[in-house]
């Protein structure tokens, strides 16, 4: 008896689900009128109608990672398949038509075919620097277009928003001679301060191969930094994301003819070329550790860096000049820092010009004695006799160079934490030295025993 109330209990669970089934077929409505990939082809002709709308195209500001600034993009696209990019990346020398087509894997993507601005800024560090040439079509409308890297992970993505653009964008030669302004004269002293309300705020430089600004400042008396992406605009600059140092915002500067000085009147901010960096540090701490017998070099072996100014590369091509019509050339230049001399004449006191003889390849050099001092954070350089026979024979003409160090207002040093240059990345501590009485020269280096 059991088996048949068993029996009969399947049975009627049985019926239950076919009538459930039937009622389903025949009273839901589809959800959709066309099926998954008639809508996405509809939606890929909308995207694809709206990137060829515009007369003059679309412009952006692009930057492929948190640590790299953003160039200014023109992209006008054709019912060919083809957009025109253009850039300011490289001064323009990036731009080309290449091919491109509206995609989808998991989201609907634009892929740009051919090499372009994109691809060239895809490949800096061994293709490792954040770039990107797929985007997934975040939103489009006529008015604006949301792209988002599809190469990016974690959180720093990019996205890049693009808006029409008129006949004026395409013209990037202001722009141009913006970024030469910003990056400054070599004329100009390489300490650059922002003020709010006519005090220091954070040192200022900028990077105009990267469009990176670095901003140096302290807060509760620490020293802190930050690099920040930024556009470059005609008449100025913008950060591509505002910053707030000790509650105050920094955002934006335009150029004053009239002080020629970049300002920002409404936040009552100013940057300017300044004597000295907003505060000496004490740097000189590690320089003037005892018993450490320290080399600093810059030379031609070692590569180059930003953070030799270009005055000070102008002054070296000037000595160079003078000793080739000595019949050698110039190589580099050591500062050797024994702050435990007791002698005029200590071997590791000593400023050594490295020259090569031009009819041979020998390599020489000229030495000058020196006695070292640090006072009021600056470090003071004294010339107390030549070393060889030779530092006497190449005085006149390394005179601007040893001027430099033996500046009578002295030395600012700052500590620039490991080597780096574009030829090698070194463990070895690194530093700049820059004159107090000519604050546009500025030398890079590092250090070793």
């Amino acid at each position: 008896m059991e088996k048949v109330y068993k029996l009969i209990k399947s049975i009627i669970v049985l019926a239950v689900l076919v009538l459930a089934v039937s009622c389903t077929d025949n009273d839901v409505e589809p959800l959709f009128e066309q099926s998954i990939n008639e809508r996405t082809e509809a939606l890929k002709a909308e995207y694809l109608d709206i990137l060829k709308a515009p007369t003059d195209g679309w412009i952006g500001y692009y930057s492929p990672n948190e640590t790299f600034g953003a160039y200014t993009v023109l992209m006008k696209f054709d019912a060919n398949g083809d957009v025109d990019i253009k850039s300011d990346y490289e001064f323009g020398n990036q731009d080309n038509k290449i091919t491109y087509r509206i995609d989808k894997t998991l989201k609907i993507e634009l892929v740009l075919e051919s090499f372009s601005v994109f691809s060239s800024i895809f490949s800096l560090n061994n293709n490792n620097n954040g770039g990107e040439f797929v985007f997934n079509i975040l939103s489009a409308t006529a008015d604006e277009v949301v792209l988002e890297s599809k190469l990016d992970f974690g959180d720093d993505i990019t996205i890049l928003t693009l808006r029409k653009a008129t006949p004026a964008d395409f013209d990037f030669a202001p722009v141009y001679a913006s970024a030469n302004k910003i990056a400054g004269e070599c004329s100009d002293s390489v300490f650059r301060n922002i003020l709010f309300n006519n005090e220091a705020l954070a040192a200022f430089s900028f990077n105009s191969d990267t469009r990176l600004i670095t901003l140096n400042y302290f807060e509760n008396n620490v020293k802190l930094n930050l690099n920040v992406p930024a556009v470059v605009t005609p008449t100025g600059f913008n950060l591509l994301n505002p910053v707030t140092i000790n509650n105050v915002t920094i955002s934006s500067f335009t150029f004053d003819d009239s002080s020629g000085e970049y300002i920002n009147a409404a936040d009552n901010l100013r940057l300017i070329n300044d004597d000295l960096p907003l505060r000496l540090t004490n740097d000189l701490a590690e320089l003037n550790a005892p018993n450490r017998l320290a080399i600093f070099a810059n030379e031609f072996r070692f590569g180059t860096n930003p953070l030799t100014s270009c005055a000070w590369d102008a002054m070296i091509q000037q000595v160079d000049a003078n000793l080739r019509t000595q019949g050698f050339t110039y190589t580099g230049v050591q500062l050797r820092t024994n702050y435990n001399a007791t002698s005029t004449t200590d071997p590791n006191s000593r400023i050594v010009l490295l020259v090569q003889r031009l009819s041979d390849g020998l390599a020489t050099s000229g030495s000058y004695y020196i006695k070292i001092e640090n006072k009021d954070n600056l470090v003071f350089v004294t010339s107390t006799g030549f070393a060889t026979g030779n530092g006497n024979f190449f005085a006149a003409s390394a005179a601007p160079l040893l001027n430099f160090f033996l500046s009578s207002k002295g030395l600012v040093y700052s500590d620039e934490g490991s080597f780096s240059s574009d030829l090698f990345n070194y463990s070895n501590e690194a530093g700049t030295f820059t004159s107090v009485d000519n604050p546009s020269l500025r030398t890079y280096g590092l250090f070793y025993q």
